[in-house]
């Protein structure tokens, strides 16, 4: 069987269903194609990185199976028996669009996406700083999300990803959710999957605001506006899976659309006391900033 869905502006075409995605008609051309096949052979025993450039990546994930990202424009999985089809659809969902998007020269922001009356805004920040959850609050309030976990931003725009946001334990029990229905996505960290196709923005949207959240020992949340190059820092320090570009993937051109990206929009830090739920008040200093 074939499946068709698109993702980040992108026609996908793929072999494996993956239910989180939006599924379109058949059309005449796809930007990426997912598909089985060889990888390579038995020779590696854990994940380990065997080649990441503009052309090709390859590894293997011991819970999922054996993956080749070329181009940017196609995926090619070599699944073990008996997989967990969660791990292997987050693993297409995370790493290796993560990678295709670099090979593709797309900006790809680790960061959840709102639609906050209009304007695009990307909230930001290292893991569990608590993006999900205050843009599940964001949510709940009557706001379209775009993106839980990876924003794309082209041509000045945020385009949307697809009907799913990940919450960890303490927030779904702060937010009232029996985790009993929910699915657990990440044993690790122990996240569960919230579907909410009512509540996501189909469209591509202007890109506004860039939010970076950050912990603090301070008890008062505070938020900041940056400015001049720091606003470049905060961009290409929050791009998805920055650690794993080559210099080839990470070029002047590359830099330049970071470049004009950080030119246009506005920049903040919102900082937040650990261990203390506020995300009511960090919405209030959000608003009054946007708004």
């Amino acid at each position: 069987m074939e499946f068709f869905y698109k993702l980040y502006g992108l026609n996908i075409k793929s072999e494996i269903k993956i239910k989180q995605l939006i599924e379109i008609n058949r059309c005449d051309y796809y930007d990426v194609v997912i598909k089985r096949g060889h990888v390579f052979g038995d020779d590696l025993a854990k994940p380990v990185w065997i080649i990441i450039n503009k052309e090709e990546a390859r590894f293997i994930n011991n819970n999922a199976g054996r993956f080749r990202v070329s181009k940017g424009e196609e995926i090619v999985i070599d699944e073990f028996d008996n997989i967990n089809k969660v791990n292997l659809n987050a693993i297409i969902l995370g790493t290796c669009f993560g990678i295709l998007l670099k090979q593709r020269g797309t900006i790809a922001i680790h960061g959840g996406g709102i639609n906050l009356d209009g304007k695009g805004v990307i909230i930001s920040g290292e893991c569990g700083a608590g993006k999900s959850t205050l843009l599940n609050r964001f949510r709940e309030m009557g706001y379209k999300f775009l993106s839980d976990d990876v924003c794309v931003a082209e041509n000045g725009s945020i385009k949307p990803s697809f009907p799913q946001q990940k919450l960890c334990k303490d927030a779904m029990k702060k937010f009232s959710y029996d985790i009993e229905n929910y699915e657990k996505i990440d044993e690790e960290r122990e996240k569960y999957a919230l579907q909410f196709r009512e509540d996501f923005y189909f469209n591509e949207i202007k890109f506004d605001t860039l939010i970076e959240l950050e912990l603090s020992d301070k008890k008062e949340v505070a938020i900041y506006e940056v400015k001049g190059l720091e606003k470049l820092h905060v961009l290409i320090r929050n791009i998805y899976r920055v650690r794993l570009f080559t210099e080839e993937m990470f070029n002047s051109n590359y830099f330049k659309e970071c470049l004009k990206i950080a030119e246009k929009i506005k920049v903040y830090r919102l900082r937040r006391p650990k261990g203390i739920f506020t995300v009511n008040k960090q919405i209030e200093l959000i608003k009054s900033k946007i708004f």
